[in-house]
């Protein structure tokens, strides 16, 4: 082996100069987290930088998350020219490779010829990983590499798509065999050199992740490493699988150890497997085992230690894709609440990715496993694999909250009914009421979400700022009185009368937009959205600026500011009343004037005024 693969002990230090190098483009000397984003950034890549954006200086931080800006300042492009962070990651993520494979020389060597022979594609692997890296394996981050170099067919795009994801759950789950199920990724003198050889980088990585995780969970069950029994049992888990594999042990330890050994692996492995109940005697049941005679009858999970991520953005692909606009968007698709639209698929998909993106900064806990569990029936609900978990995570998902629920000290009466609600639900797979049942759990543990308020308000703020000093029409009234509608038809928009359907066989009559013949071009509108249902679809004040010469024609001056705002009795949640209570109030504050125009509908009127009254 060349001089060039060899790794030292010194390699495992963090160069000086990379901190002091990264501190200098962010400009973190006098930041009090510089300490954190550095680490942050070398370990979790450049796209960590995301947490950071209100503590950075914008220019630097647009930059730096997002490097080719069509549309660039004199400033911005002279900050491009001399920044170099993403080289410095990257040469910080190479050297811990290498530092990885301290004691891998044949790993190693195997990296390098990669680095020499293959460039492009090895340069395409080592920004990826200085892009996202830990983001997409929580563990061995050697093995995520070899199986990135090996399956050059997986490009970028293909790792949005959960192609990457598959290939790890398969061949953490079945051994090195899960490669056969992704042939078209990979050459097939690849392949088969791989498989040939229990030499071979891949199988080396490998059963370097295997004899971690077996290590561990014989560790656990006491479980001693007598006569090469870890070694025993990592060689044929890496070459057969969890299942297969561990049947190598079966005879050198105990029975009631061995069964123990099965147990904690079922949830790991992903097919249905009957596990062997141990021989003891019986407990009473509890919050704790409530799903256990679910267990033998439900698919098993894929073992998943990568997670989806919103890739950085770029100014060509928006964060959000705005719900008009998204091409992914069938005309309507069929769910157990009947035919969802275009737009109301627009608006779940949108909701979906909210919610996973606060998952992502949630530490774990009850109340984060309730929205896992929101997320995939969400997703199951939508029909959208994107969002959605391997169905055999359910159960697991499930235990888990319970256990979560027990050590947090919120096991009360209620909320063990609501439990056992969830278990009846589970067990007949009615999404509905799972759902429903899930939310009421929710609320019971967690009354406000500070998140949501907090979001909610810093949009409130952003929109106070774009009607600062200027003269409003600010649209009041109750939810369903029809104000985003009114708005949408003064802005000039063709409405049509429509019939949704709410529930199977049952329909609501709706006017909304006629997008055959309206073409969405004010920005302002993306933010009034409408619904057959009677719900808010307003949860923060959003104005829209309407030019007087795109209504009345090109003789025509000024404009007119329409504000929609949340309506009277809104049942969003006391989150939109209180962000709404800070918004409202601060926007109309900042302005010029405010002429209200108060909606009220014939029914909402009632005998005797009662909706006039309400409204003053």
């Amino acid at each position: 082996m060349s001089s060039t693969t060899n790794v030292t002990a010194s390699d495992t230090l963090i160069n000086d100069n990379t901190i002091e190098e990264i501190s200098r483009i962010l400009e973190l000397q006098d930041t009090e987290e510089k300490e954190q984003i550095i680490n942050d950034v070398l370990k979790n890549g450049r796209q960590a930088l995301v947490k950071y954006e209100r503590i950075l200086i914008p220019e630097i931080y647009s930059v730096e998350i997002n490097k080719s800006i069509d549309d660039q300042s004199a400033v911005v492009q002279t900050l491009i020219q001399r920044t170099d962070l993403s080289e410095l990651i990257k040469q910080h993520v190479y050297q811990r490779w290498k530092t990885a494979c301290l004691n891998q020389p044949k790993i190693w060597e195997f990296i390098v010829k990669m680095k020499d022979e293959n460039k492009e594609h090895f340069e395409s692997v080592l920004q990826h990983t200085a892009d996202y890296d830990s983001t997409y394996t929580k563990s061995s981050s050697i093995l995520a590499v070899i199986l990135q170099i090996l399956f050059h067919g997986i490009d970028n795009e293909s790792f949005t798509k959960t192609i990457f994801i598959d290939l790890w759950n398969s061949v953490t789950n079945k051994g090195i065999q899960g490669c056969k199920d992704f042939t078209q990724y990979i050459s097939e003198d690849d392949l088969n050199e791989q498989l040939a050889d229990c030499d071979s980088p891949l199988f080396l990585a490998l059963r370097i992740y295997y004899y971690e995780q077996l290590s561990e969970l014989f560790k656990q069950n006491k479980i001693p490493d007598t006569r090469n029994l870890y070694s025993l049992a990592a060689d044929n888990v890496t070459k057969k699988g969890w299942l297969n594999g561990i049947e190598s042990v079966k005879n050198k330890i105990p029975l009631v150890k061995y069964e123990a050994l099965l147990k904690e692996i079922a949830p790991m492995i992903g097919s249905s497997v009957e596990v062997p109940e141990l021989r003891s005697t019986s407990t009473p049941t509890s919050a704790s085992n409530l799903a256990t005679s679910t267990r033998d009858n439900t698919p098993l999970p894929n073992t998943t230690h990568l997670e989806l991520i919103t890739p950085i953005p770029t100014p060509n692909q928006p964060p959000i894709i705005g719900i008009w606009s998204d091409p992914h968007l069938a005309s309507s698709t069929t769910t157990p609440f009947g035919n969802v639209t275009l737009d109301e698929k627009g608006k779940q998909r949108l909701y979906l990715k909210e919610l996973r993106h606060d998952l992502a900064t949630m530490t774990s806990c009850a109340e984060k496993t309730i929205m896992e569990l929101l997320l995939h029936f969400e997703a199951e609900l939508l029909e959208d694999s994107m969002f959605a978990n391997n169905q055999g995570t359910v159960i697991p998902l499930f235990e888990k909250l319970q256990d979560q629920i027990k050590k947090q000290g919120w096991l009360s009466e209620k909320i063990q009914e609501n439990l056992r609600d969830l278990n009846r639900h589970i067990q007949n797979h009615d999404v509905p009421l799972l759902m429903r049942s899930l939310r009421e759990l929710l609320a019971k543990i967690r009354p406000l979400n500070i998140q949501e308020i907090q979001k909610l308000v810093e949009k409130a703020r952003n929109a106070a700022e774009l009607i600062r000093d200027k003269e409003v029409i600010l649209l009041i009234g109750e939810t369903g009185t029809g104000k985003s509608t009114t708005i949408q038809f003064l802005a000039g928009c063709k409405m049509k009368a429509t019939k949704v359907e709410v529930e199977p066989g049952k329909f609501l009559e709706h006017i909304t937009i006629d997008k055959s013949i309206t073409s969405i071009t004010n920005r302002g509108l993306k933010n009034v959205t409408t619904s057959a249902r009677n719900k808010s679809e307003t949860r923060y004040i959003a104005p829209v600026t309407i030019q007087l010469k795109d209504i009345f024609g090109s003789y025509e001056t000024g404009e007119i500011i329409l504000c929609d705002a949340p309506g009277f009795g809104d049942t969003a949640g006391p989150e939109v009343d209180i962000a709404n209570s800070v918004g409202v109030v601060e926007a109309i504050k900042g302005c010029k004037s405010v002429k209200i125009l108060a909606l009220s509908s014939y029914k909402s009127l009632g005998d005797r005024g009662q909706g006039i009254q309400k409204l003053a």
